[in-house]
């Protein structure tokens, strides 16, 4: 059961890490996008 429970953790870390890179990443993207439309 540990072993379960301990794949379980880091199966979340591993998909909580993914989304947060997908989040910097289109909140970068964004940020830029923003920029060049802002100052051309």
């Amino acid at each position: 059961m540990p072993k379960l429970l301990g794949d379980v953790v880091i199966w979340t870390a591993d998909v909580f890490r993914g989304l947060c890179v997908q989040f910097l990443r289109l909140s970068s993207f964004t940020v830029v996008f923003l920029a060049v439309l802002t100052f051309p």
